[in-house]
């Protein structure tokens, strides 16, 4: 199962290391290390690496991880990553970071970097100084336990409009040395915290990363000595969730947006629209609840400095592993019945309709010229064109696109390319909650940035934004020429409904 947040990489020569098997010291990139190794092998990773993960292992192996991710969302800032397939069946990583080293946030056009309560201005964009930050460090790929290994997490996008009552704030990431990784295979939790071979001699640094380990672990234990199993209700509870334009002026809206389509031949729109949710809600709980109805390959729960965000999204935005970009645009979410020959009768009304390969088509092609913008000459492929993918009970196209990334070219760089500013169309210039751009163009992304050079990146469907008024879930679609705008305020609707639903089980007990 290839899954967001949890690629493994698999061992092949073979030595013993903290109770593991992992590759040989001559070729450490698949290693991880317990402070031990870190000083046996210091000569060969000082000479490649910058910076190294060092990991220990929680005795902690029937504790639920979730009341952990609770008793840190209590605590204060985290994010918490994990993984699920077409079924309820976790994906082999987890992961909890927590205390960031620095918190970057986008707030009305200015990035502000925080790092030990003092904030300050950056001059430049916000994905110029994650790959300035990534550009100065070399970190392994620890294989044993997935590609992240620290980094950079958190979300790009104007999603929490109407949310944000001070500051428009378009993205916030986290700074993460620190982080528990759990093995949903075999139910092992793993403590990581970093060291840094440049620091001086290895003995000392391992010493005083030994002594980190034991103050994260001693506090760990604390937290779940404290912690109580969190009950959801059995019922979920009425919720209003009101659109924050009326329908009407959605319809009109959309009606001019398609109009200026047909007009200028631009091809294709997305268009998206905030549904408010006002009162007390526990973003853990819809947490708990969205990712038990709606599991996916990429699923979020983010405490962060000016927002709570919780979702699940089927859709790679993009992924970067060793050099190769992916991207993985995605359209056509057509309900399925529940017999082989329905299922089979839908797959093939999809990959005939003409306006449904028409609508993907566009996004193949925006996704190619988004990917070709930071990519080596010629390197652009596509592969499995129109691939149809059930999930959860719809179906969909599914389009692979893979790329080499240029040299010198950053990561953030890179998305910053696929994801802009939303722009206010001229249709939605009354509304600052109706909004409408070019499919390649607002796309909000949640995940990381490794110093490893790895990253992954979903597009943010299924989420909702918390603060003290209530919630804001949003709800999205594709609006092209031929579009009927009752379809597409239909399918906006839908695409909102699933975190909708979550909300009702999010009231205070």
């Amino acid at each position: 199962m290839a899954a967001a947040f949890i690629l493994h990489a698999a061992c092949s020569v073979l030595i013993k290391c903290n109770n593991y098997t992992v590759q040989k010291a001559a070729d450490i990139r698949g290693l991880f290390f317990n402070t031990e190794d870190y000083v046996k092998y210091n000569d060969t990773l000082s000479g490649k690496y910058t910076r190294v993960p060092v990991y220990r292992e929680l005795r902690i192996n029937s504790f639920d991880f979730m009341s952990l991710v609770k008793a840190m969302d209590r605590r204060g800032y985290c994010i918490f990553l994990e993984s699920a397939g077409k079924t309820k069946e976790k994906g082999r990583f987890s992961f909890l970071c927590f205390n960031p080293a620095e918190t970057i946030a986008e707030k009305n056009g200015r990035v502000v970097i925080t790092e030990n309560g003092e904030s300050v201005l950056y001059e430049g964009t916000l994905f110029d100084y994650i790959d300035k930050k990534i550009s100065g460090f070399t970190s392994p790929v620890t294989g044993e336990f997935g590609d992240f290994n620290g980094g950079y997490a958190g979300y790009a996008g104007s999603i929490s409009s109407g949310c944000n009552m001070e500051d428009d704030v378009t993205a916030e990431f986290m700074l993460v040395d620190e982080f528990v990784v759990f093995d949903n295979h075999t139910g092992r939790y793993h403590l990581c915290t970093v060291v840094y071979p440049d620091a001086g001699d290895a003995r000392v640094v391992a010493a005083v990363s030994e002594a980190r380990l034991d103050s994260l672990e001693h506090e760990i234990m604390e937290l779940i000595a404290e912690e109580r199993i969190h009950f959801l209700p059995s019922k979920s509870e009425q919720v209003a969730v009101d659109p924050a334009v009326s329908m009407e002026s959605f319809l009109d809206s959309t009606e001019r947006l398609r109009e200026n389509l047909s007009d200028s031949g631009m091809p294709l729109a997305s268009v998206s629209l905030d549904f408010r949710a006002r009162g007390e809600f526990s973003a853990f709980s819809f947490y708990m609840k969205l990712r038990g109805v709606s599991p996916s390959p990429y699923m979020y729960y983010m405490h962060l400095p000016h927002s709570r965000i919780a979702g699940s999204s089927p859709e790679t935005h993009l992924k970067i592993r060793s050099g190769t970009m992916t991207m993985k645009p995605a359209s056509g979410y057509t309900a399925v019945p529940q017999s082989r020959h329905g299922r089979a009768a839908v797959r093939r009304e999809l990959l005939r309709s003409v306006q449904d390969r028409g609508v993907h088509s566009v996004l193949v092609d925006y996704a190619r010229d988004s990917l070709a913008a930071s990519a080596v000459e010629g390197t652009v492929t596509v592969k499995n064109f129109m691939d149809t993918v059930e999930y959860q009970n719809r179906l969909r196209m599914v389009t692979k696109i893979n790329a080499i990334l240029r040299p010198g070219m950053g990561m953030a760089a890179a998305l910053g390319g696929t994801v802009n500013p939303v722009n206010r169309a001229s249709g939605f210039t009354g509304s600052e909650d109706a909004r409408t751009t070019t499919c390649a163009s607002g796309v909000s992304v949640a995940g990381y940035f490794g110093f490893n050079r790895c990253c992954d990146l979903c597009v943010m469907t299924g989420c909702a934004v918390f603060n003290q008024s209530g919630a804001v879930i949003q709800g999205h679609a594709h609006v092209h020429a031929e579009s009927i705008s009752e379809d597409v305020l239909a399918a906006v609707t839908t695409s909102a409904s699933t975190a909708a639903i979550c909300l009702g089980f999010a009231l205070p007990g």
